[in-house]
Parts: structure tokens; C-alpha cells; sequence
């Protein structure tokens, strides 16, 4: 049998169970259980346990202690794939989430793999219906964000249904209308409260893509209509994008070394760092086409990083990475055939010419690819950014590219340092604000430095100093990145 406890502390408000399983007139075991994002520690829980058995059963003697931790969640599970190993328990997703039941689970999958062993069949792996997993996800949230609304809940689950009905909806095997039953016999409002948070929670990731869609847009139709007057707004919009989040985003990997908000600036970093943009910028000088290739390379997959890992993209081992960085600059340069030869030109580089029928082509054949693995993934925010770069091909490059690293990659990967370093806006920024200036004042020496040796145009001079910029000042930025996004993302998932 087991009996409910609740705590009077307004700082604890979980739900506390006691299970009690007698093995004879005189022995028992009695377990405390907890709902909770915190871990019940042995030195919290032991109190309660000699509270509630000294007044029911008086003196005791412990014959044996034991402390686990059931992880009721319905975060992806991150295993390793290791050839001829095939996960059970808990790693192979047997655990209910809203309950933590799993026996009946792990009994049916290690059957499964047993006749499936035994009749030499491919391994058939059944995955929960998506409704269950909807009710999962709305009763974690109560249990978290509400937690004495479950005890409610549960309560009202068994007067109200037979428990054989309920036993079947725990087990999966109830049909949309059984559950419809049982549901509306519960109460409604924390469940509705749950489904609102769950939405929001689902849609806060799409606000970004759907601003940037919807600014692609409307350069496209200013530009389109009013071609010089909005030329003005969109430069405006390209600083402030520039300041706020685009040079910010790459001016704390001060701090990704120690992973501490508080760290120091130190010179050492400092002369590594700057060592590394000059010394690509040598080669820049000396080498233009090496330079460009290895610019291309890095920039896929650093691109790439930071959009799956914003998307949460599963089976990736760093492949996809590629495949979309690829994608994505394939779009944007092979759509602006002719704007990037005259940077090309500029820059010194003599291969890597794109003719504009070939490259318009290439181009649309990529966003259809991109559009296509979109919707394979089911991910609305690749969807959106697939949307962005299919009209980004009709804008002006520096527009494109401009739009793509300040409104998508440079706030993802804000986002992802906010999240890795645990800290708010306001303070990253600050922290960001030298290095920021300091890239700013490295800009303007560049740009006059290029102006006198390579360039004559001065909207080409603008481009291509902000490519060669770019690029520099990237090298040190993804090395830092890379280790960044390796150690603090590589088990990483949200549970909600």
C-alpha cells in the first residue's frame, strides 16, 4: 500500500509517496519517493522514513538501505551506436515518463529481442504513439511546474475510472476514444494551464525564423518598389545587427576555456587570438585561392554546427553538419553567381568562377534538397530557414549573407553561449563589449588597409572587406567554437 505525504515548507512542494511491501509479520520495505527536478538526498529522506515508521510501527531495525533514481522524462535518449548492442532498460526508452513504470515494458522488449534472436528477425523497434507522448509531456509539465496538482490528478484518475480502464491507459493500449473518457473525467484546468506552457514553449523557437522570413520579405518588396529610399533602412538594420548580436556573439571565447562567466581577460588568449585572424590574413595576401578554400571549408561547418545543433537534429555524428553548411552556402553564393565573381575578382582569386545560368541552377536544386530534408526531419524552424534562403536568392548578396549571419547564425549561436555559460543577456553582452569594440577597430584598419592594395569600387571595397573580415576574424572564433560546441553539447537536450 502506499500513503501520501506532503511537506508544510513552502520551499518543498513536491509530492512525497510511501510504499510499504511486507515480506513477512516482521519484516517490510518502505520506500520514499519523491516528484521532483531535484535529486531527494539520503540525508533528507532519512528523517522522514524513521518519522513515519516509528509512529506506525514503532522500534525498527534496518536491515538494508537502498537509493536510486527513477528519471521520469521524456528527453531523447543519447546512446552510444556500438555495433552488435542493443540497449535495454532504461536506455532503450522502457521507462514510462508521466509514471516511471517500466517493468512491464523491459519485460515486453527483452522478449522481443529474444524472438527475435531466435528466429533470426531483424529487430523491430515499436515506438509509443504520439498522443501517449503528448499526455506524457502535459502531466510532466503539471508535475514540474505544478507539482500538488497531480496528487489531484491521480486521485481523481482512479475514483472516477475503473482501474482496469486505467491500467490499460498507463500500458498504452486504450483506444482515442477510451482516452477520451478517462480525460474528461479529470480536471481540466491544469491540463489546459500545461498544454498553453507547451505551446509556447513550441513556438518561442520559430519566433526568430519567422521575423527573419518575414524581413527577407520585406527587403525584397522595398528594394522591388522603392529601390533607393530603403537602401538607407537596410544598412541601418545591417550595424545594428552587427553591433548587438553579430561581432557580440563571437567576442566572449575568452570565456568558452574555463566555461566561467567571471573569467579574466588574459593576454595570453589575447596575442593567440589576434595571431590567428593576422596570420590568416597573410595568407589572404600571399595566397587568395588557399585562402578561399580553406574560408568555404571551415565556414560549412561551422555554419552547420551551430544550425543542427539549434535544431536538434538526431542521428548527427557530424556529418549533417557538412551536408548542411554546404546546402546553405551553396544557395547563397551559386543564387549571386555574379556578385560573387566581382568579390572573387577583388579578392584576387582566380578560380572558383561561377557562370549565372549554372549557378541559378545549382542553386534552386539545393533549396528543393534543403526543403526536402525539412520536412524529413519535421523541423518547422529548418523549414522557415529553408524559406529565408529560397528568397534570399532573389535579394542582393551582402543582403543574403548578411541576413543569414546576423539573423540566424549569430543568434543561435548567442543563444547556445547563454545557455552553456548559464547567463543572462545583459551580462554576456558586457562581457562581449570589449572584444567587440576591438573588432570594430580591427574592421576599419582592414578596410583601409585593403582599400589602398586591392580595390577600386567602393561598394566592392565594402563587400569584400567585410568577406575578408569575416573570414579572419573566424578562424580563431570556430576553433574556440568547435571545442565549445563538443563539450557542452554532446549529451545535451531539452526535456521540454
Amino acid at each position: 500500500r502506499s500513503t501520501p505525504l506532503y511537506s508544510s515548507a513552502a520551499s518543498d512542494v513536491y509530492k512525497r509517496q510511501v510504499y510499504i511491501l511486507p515480506f513477512s509479520e516482521n519484516k517490510l520495505l518502505v520506500e520514499l519517493t519523491r516528484f521532483g527536478v531535484s535529486q531527494l538526498m539520503q540525508k533528507e529522506a532519512e528523517p522522514i522514513l524513521d518519522n513515519y515508521i516509528t509512529k506506525r510501527f514503532g522500534t525498527y531495525k534496518i536491515a538494508a538501505i537502498e537509493i536510486g533514481n527513477i528519471p521520469m522524462s521524456n528527453a531523447d535518449i543519447i546512446t552510444d551506436n556500438i555495433s552488435n548492442v542493443i540497449s535495454i532498460g532504461g536506455r532503450s526508452g522502457a521507462i514510462k515518463p508521466s509514471t516511471g513504470y517500466a517493468f512491464k515494458n523491459m519485460f515486453k522488449h527483452a522478449e522481443n529481442i529474444a524472438n527475435s534472436l531466435q528466429n533470426m528477425h531483424q529487430l523491430k523497434v515499436s515506438n509509443n504513439a504520439s498522443r501517449f507522448k503528448f499526455y506524457d509531456r502535459l502531466l510532466l509539465l503539471i508535475l514540474r511546474n505544478d507539482p500538488p496538482s497531480g496528487k489531484n490528478i491521480f486521485e481523481t484518475l482512479f475514483k472516477k475510472n475503473d482501474a482496469k480502464n486505467v491500467l490499460n491507459f498507463m500500458d498504452e493500449k486504450t483506444s482515442i476514444f477510451q482516452d477520451i473518457k478517462i480525460l474528461s473525467s479529470l480536471p481540466f484546468k491544469p491540463f489546459l494551464k500545461a498544454w498553453k506552457f507547451d505551446i509556447s514553449v513550441k513556438l518561442k523557437p520559430l519566433i526568430i525564423p519567422f521575423i527573419l522570413v518575414a524581413l527577407a520579405l520585406g527587403l525584397l518588396i522595398s528594394n522591388s518598389v522603392f529601390p533607393n529610399p530603403f537602401k538607407w533602412v537596410e544598412s541601418l538594420l545591417f550595424i545594428l545587427g552587427l553591433i548587438t548580436v553579430g561581432i557580440p556573439h563571437g567576442a566572449v571565447d575568452h570565456l568558452l576555456e574555463s566555461g566561467n562567466l567571471h573569467s579574466k581577460i588574459k593576454l595570453n588568449f589575447v596575442i593567440k587570438y589576434l595571431g590567428a585572424a593576422f596570420m590568416y590574413f597573410i595568407i589572404w595576401l600571399l595566397f587568395p585561392n588557399i585562402a578561399l578554400l580553406f574560408f568555404l571549408i571551415y565556414s560549412i561547418w561551422h555554419f552547420g554546427q551551430a544550425d543542427i545543433n539549434e535544431w536538434k537534429i538526431q542521428n548527427n555524428n557530424g556529418f549533417k553538419n557538412w551536408i548542411w553548411g554546404g546546402i546553405l552556402l551553396g544557395i547563397i553564393l551559386y543564387g549571386h553567381s555574379v556578385e560573387t565573381n566581382i568579390i572573387l575578382k577583388n579578392m584576387g582569386v582566380e578560380l572558383f568562377q561561377i557562370n549565372e545560368k549554372t549557378g541559378k541552377t545549382i542553386s534552386i536544386s539545393l533549396t528543393l534538397l534543403a526543403f526536402i530534408w525539412g520536412f524529413w526531419e519535421r523541423k518547422l524552424a529548418m523549414i522557415l530557414s529553408c524559406v529565408f534562403l529560397a528568397i534570399s536568392i532573389q535579394l542582393p548578396l551582402i543582403t543574403a549573407f548578411g541576413l543569414y549571419f546576423i539573423g540566424q547564425h549569430s543568434i543561435h549561436g548567442w543563444g547556445h553561449l547563454k545557455k552553456g555559460l548559464n547567463v543572462n543577456n545583459t551580462s554576456l553582452y558586457m562581457k562581449a563589449l570589449p572584444f567587440t569594440l576591438g573588432a570594430f577597430l580591427l574592421f576599419f584598419i582592414l578596410y583601409i588597409f585593403i582599400e589602398k592594395r586591392l580595390l577600386t569600387e567602393f561598394q566592392s571595397q565594402i563587400i569584400t572587406v567585410f568577406f575578408i573580415f569575416t573570414s579572419c576574424i573566424s578562424f580563431p572564433h570556430i576553433l574556440t567554437m568547435n571545442v565549445f560546441y563538443k563539450n557542452t553539447f554532446k549529451s545535451q537536450k531539452n526535456i521540454f
